[in-house]
C-alpha cells in the first residue's frame, strides 16, 4: 500500500537517514550491543532504538516509496540496525567494511565488544605509536585464525590498494574497497 505520507515528511525521512550517524562503524558495535531501553537522539528528537527498528523494517518492505536513494538508504540502514551478536567475527568485518570512522585501528577495535571473549581479551586498544596498524592488523588475523583454527580471513586481502606496510597476507582493511 502507497503510505499517506506528505512529500515534507518523506524529506525529512530521507533527511534523518543521510545522517552521517547511520554510516559510522562503531554504530554498528552500539546498535547491536544496545538494550531494549536504548535511545537514539536527533536534535531534540529520541525514539527507542527498537521502535526506530521496526520504523525502518516496515519502510524498507514497502513497494511504492517514493524515490530509489530513499529505498538505498532505507537498506543500508537495515544492515546496520539489523546486525546481530553471533555473527562471527569474520562477517562482522565484511558486513562493516564500507563504515566510516576516523581511525583505521578502529576497524578492529570498534568491533572488539561483538568479537569472541577469547579473541577480544587478547587485543587492548593501543593508540599511541607503539603499535602501528599493520602491526594491529597482522595480530588480529594471526590471534583469530588461531582462535578459529581456519583461514577464513584471507579473504580480506587484497593487494591491489594497500595502505599498510606489512606481507601481502595481512589484510589491510583501512584500505578503501
Amino acid at each position: 500500500h502507497k503510505l499517506p505520507y506528505d512529500e515534507a515528511t518523506w524529506d525529512a525521512i530521507h533527511h534523518l537517514l543521510r545522517n552521517v550517524w547511520f554510516t559510522r562503524l562503531w554504530v554498528v558495535q552500539e546498535s547491536v550491543l544496545a538494550s531494549r531501553m536504548s535511545i537514539v537522539q536527533c536534535g531534540t528528537d529520541t525514539i527507542l532504538l527498537s521502535e526506530l527498528r521496526r520504523a525502518v523494517l516496515c519502510l524498507s518492505g514497502n513497494q511504492k516509496l517514493p524515490s530509489p536513494s530513499l529505498s538505498k538508504l532505507l537498506i543500508e540502514c537495515m544492515n546496520l540496525l539489523g546486525t546481530k551478536l553471533g555473527y562471527t567475527f569474520d562477517e562482522v568485518l565484511m558486513n562493516s567494511r564500507y563504515r566510516g570512522c576516523m581511525e583505521p585501528k578502529d576497524r578492529i577495535y570498534g568491533l572488539l565488544g561483538m568479537a569472541p571473549t577469547q579473541f577480544a581479551s587478547q587485543l587492548r586498544p593501543c593508540y599511541d605509536n607503539s603499535l602501528s596498524t599493520g602491526q594491529l592488523y597482522k595480530d588480529a588475523f594471526l590471534l583469530y585464525a588461531k582462535h578459529i583454527e581456519r583461514l577464513d580471513l584471507f579473504k580480506h586481502c587484497d593487494v591491489v590498494e594497500r595502505v599498510i606496510n606489512e606481507p601481502s597476507w595481512v589484510p589491510d582493511w583501512s584500505a578503501k574497497r
